[in-house]
């Protein structure tokens, strides 16, 4: 027997209280959806006592539209449902943004990757347990809505019965206070009765204007006002980067590579002996070192704006930033290098389709996922291991080149979920010979995550085997005398890091040529491999650093502090 055929068998006043909870806890219900708050360094919500505006008007359209006898759209309920899924859904991805990312979300730069993570999860999933998985998700959508429009059978009959019982009174008086009360809430946001509209969360993605307006930027630092980095296109023409003396360069971004794994005591109890072994092999091999913190403009994702930051010297914030930058045809470090003869190169692993913004950098090469043309076997999400990319960088280019390379290279290995990671392979020739994995290699099915510390336990494994390979491309391949500056590109996500809320990342300077490494000092790097000290160093402050050092035929005061 049909719900409505029930109710419609009993008397109206049997069932007037019935009918009243159902109205009066799917209210609740529904208001839960639009004001949960996140649980810090967590996926989970919490229930806190506010009320939800956008609830608030639905109640009274409902009303109104039960007082006057508004005759509503025939499916007007599944609709409705369905848009009230949508919207809770997309709340809880803003809400939750900062207690799984560290940071808020950024709506153009984010979602287009989260859609690609998605992707690449169901794609390394067996075919069947994606498929169950699939169909689980489907389910689960088709219950909630399903039940949302319960929810909206039961308030809209509570409406008629109050109607029909003659009590319009007390839905006059309910939809006066509404009124009433929706102006108020729209005024009062930050109050403790009323919650942050949704609507309102939408209106901050798209408000913000882009960051680079003119040509001339000049950069401050948000809490001090002293200024960052005074980097034109005027400097960029005007500057030859001749102090290098022919040296190569590798720039070595780790993927969420963040200072937490030196200041989270967890973190550097189980990762401080391999940072020891890594620079006692270095030192003994000859080799300077100087290292610092320095400020990511994005934490927990993103990378590509560190990147773009770093080389352009322009703090790129959000995604309106990177695109704003990556259409100004700026000069580019890489193009100072191209100027004085450089081989520039880029390796981007992670990369498996059209990548047209890397015009924008002036490489004279690019080894995407295809270009490193990686035999297998696949390794966990990102396929090519990382130590691979490295020996390609050494067979295609160090050995190659008749140049002084300048190669950028992105290890991401070290990227969420930090699982599977392969074993390091010794002889490094076996992967011209495939045979580099002969052991059965663990796969994500195998992943045994149990609760979110197993999540940063298997952050600190992911950074070893990247200590491990880095530690060997130094000593073994990388020519004497070149630069190799290795730097994270943001702190991972909350879920490893937990309490650290720092954006800075650890920066690395590493040569046998010590007068490519001293100079640094003044910018605050310290010796060794640990830069255990906060600094006040930005991204955006490097390539004038760099040019500081290294370049010439431009004033000094003219390049930041």
């Amino acid at each position: 027997m049909g719900v409505n055929r029930y109710f419609a068998g009993h008397s109206t006043g049997n069932y007037l209280g019935l009918r009243v909870f159902l109205a009066f806890a799917f209210s609740l219900y529904f208001n839960v959806l639009f004001t949960f708050v996140n649980i810090p360094s967590t996926p989970w919500i919490r229930l806190v006592p506010l009320i939800s505006v956008e609830v608030m008007i639905g109640l009274v359209a409902l009303i109104l539209a039960g007082l006057f006898d508004i005759k509503k759209p025939r499916y007007w309920k599944p609709v409705v449902a369905t848009l009230v899924f949508v919207l809770s859904l997309a709340r809880y991805v803003v809400v939750s943004a900062p207690g799984v990312m560290g940071r808020a979300l950024d709506v153009r730069g984010d979602l287009p990757h989260v859609f690609g993570v998605i992707g690449m999860f169901l794609e390394a999933l067996p075919r069947f347990g994606a498929v169950l998985i699939v169909f689980g998700l489907t389910l689960l959508i088709a219950i909630f809505i399903g039940l949302n429009c319960f929810g909206f059978w039961a308030i809209e009959r509570a409406i008629d019965c109050v109607v029909q019982r003659g009590s319009k009174r007390v839905l006059l008086i309910s939809t006066v206070a509404g009124l009433l009360f929706i102006p108020v809430s729209v005024v009062t946001v930050d109050s403790d009765v009323f919650a942050k509209s949704f609507t309102t969360m939408l209106r901050d993605q798209f408000t913000d204007g882009p960051f680079l307006s003119d040509s001339r930027l000049e950069l401050t630092d948000s809490r001090s006002g002293r200024s960052l980095a005074k980097i034109t296109p005027e400097i960029m023409a005007n500057t030859r980067i001749d102090g290098l003396q022919g040296a190569s360069v590798f720039l070595i971004f780790l993927e969420s590579y963040g200072v937490t794994l030196i200041e989270d005591t967890r973190h550097f109890t189980l990762i401080a002996p391999r940072f020891k072994r890594f620079e006692d092999r270095l030192t003994t091999a000859g080799f300077s070192m100087a290292s610092s913190q320095i400020t990511s403009p994005t934490f927990a994702g993103g990378s590509w704006r560190s990147h773009a930051t770093v080389l352009s010297g322009v703090r790129v914030a959000d995604q309106r930033d990177y695109e704003t930058l990556v259409g100004s045809g700026r000069r580019t470090l890489v193009h100072l290098l191209n100027d004085e003869g450089y081989r520039t190169v880029a390796a981007e692993p992670a990369i498996r389709g059209p990548w047209p913004d890397g015009k924008f950098y002036g490489f004279e090469h690019i080894y995407d996922a295809a270009a490193l043309d990686y035999p297998g076997p696949d390794i966990g999400w990102w396929k090519i291991p990382d130590q691979y990319t490295l020996y390609q960088i050494y067979k295609q280019e160090i050995l190659k080149s008749s140049r002084p390379v300048f190669a950028k290279i992105a290890l991401i290995m070290t990227h969420i979920p930090y699982f599977p990671i392969p074993p390091y392979v010794a002889n490094w020739s076996l992967f011209e010979t495939g045979t580099a994995y002969r052991e059965h290699l663990p796969s994500i099915a195998a992943d045994d995550y149990r609760d979110l510390y197993e999540l940063s336990s298997r952050y600190v494994d992911a950074f070893l085997y990247e200590l491990d390979i880095l530690e060997d491309f130094i000593l073994q391949f990388v020519p004497a005398g070149s630069l190799v500056i290795i730097m994270g590109d943001h702190q991972p996500p909350k879920l490893a890091t937990h309490d650290n809320d720092s954006w800075a990342v650890p920066i690395h300077l590493i040569s046998s040529n010590p007068d490519l490494v001293t100079p640094f000092a003044r910018h605050g790097f310290q010796p060794g491999v640990l830069p255990s000290q906060t600094s006040e160093f930005h991204m955006e402050q490097f390539l004038p650093a760099f040019l500081d050092v290294f370049g010439t035929a431009t004033p000094i005061d003219q390049l930041g502090p």
